[in-house]
């Protein structure tokens, strides 16, 4: 894929719940030019892959492969905005680039592939180290009493995925790890400048207020539970030590870099 015909993809932003995907979905929409909206979870509105598979031969006397895929990716786009806030809805109206940041998104490659078949999707995926991912999903009044064999399950699930993903298809893949970024400015704008070059675009003036004030990945003090008193401060030891001898998962954390 050419720079040129990058600018012309959408933006995907994906990875596990809680990895970071909200902080590079805001440095994305900090651009101008580049609108990016709210989650869209497939899984709930599952009549939309049945529905976008029929196009592609419901319509073939009416419409020439070509416009088709034009009008799969313009109907896409209108349902990512039309679900989005105010803002969002707005932007995505005007930008000249377009995408959407939804953790889980990588099970649904294969999916989004068809419906932006004229241009194919560009990948960011957020990677955040493990034991700090199943704490702040912990934190949360919707994962507050998940198992730790499930969030280790779907963690792997999720990385074996974009991996599967990046070995077929290297160049439309960005592997970011917000929470392996020092805070020091300079390196801020060396990792933005690599994610801009990407996809195709540059650090405009009117990105610098987020990128010298951003916080490179969730603490456990950021969520808040309607009761404040039980947001946990680490693991349960019964976690640690699930974690601790789980082979496949401390292969993972170190390829990664993590201790």
């Amino acid at each position: 894929m050419v720079l040129t015909e990058r600018r012309f993809s959408p933006i995907i932003v994906c990875g596990a719940a809680r990895s970071g995907t909200t902080f590079v979905w805001r440095l994305l929409d900090s651009h101008p030019e580049i609108a990016m909206s709210d989650e869209f979870f497939i899984y709930k509105t599952p009549s939309l892959v049945p529905f976008f598979q029929e196009m592609n031969t419901a319509f073939d006397s009416l419409v020439n492969r070509g416009d088709l895929g034009t009008r799969k990716a313009q109907i896409m786009r209108m349902l990512w905005f039309y679900t989005s806030n105010e803002h969002g809805m707005k932007k995505g109206m005007t930008a000249r680039r377009y995408g959407n940041k939804t953790p889980g998104a990588e099970h649904y490659i294969s999916f989004y592939d068809d419906v932006f078949e004229k241009y194919p999707p560009l990948y960011i995926y957020i990677l955040r180290k493990g034991k700090d991912v199943f704490l702040s999903v912990r934190n949360t009044e919707w994962g507050k009493n998940a198992n730790i064999n499930g969030l280790t399950k779907r963690y792997i699930d999720s990385i074996k995925t974009i991996e599967a993903f990046q070995n077929m298809s290297p160049e439309r893949l960005f592997m970011l790890q917000p929470d392996k970024i020092s805070q020091n400015e300079e390196d801020r704008l060396r990792m933005t400048k690599r994610l801009l070059d990407f996809i195709g675009e540059e650090i405009v003036e009117e990105m610098m207020p987020f990128l010298k004030a951003w916080k490179p990945a969730h603490t456990t003090q950021d969520v808040r539970r309607k009761d404040p008193d039980s947001i946990l401060k680490k693991l349960p030891e019964k976690d640690i030590e699930f974690l601790k001898h789980h082979e496949e998962y401390q292969d993972l954390m170190r390829k990664y870099g993590y201790k």
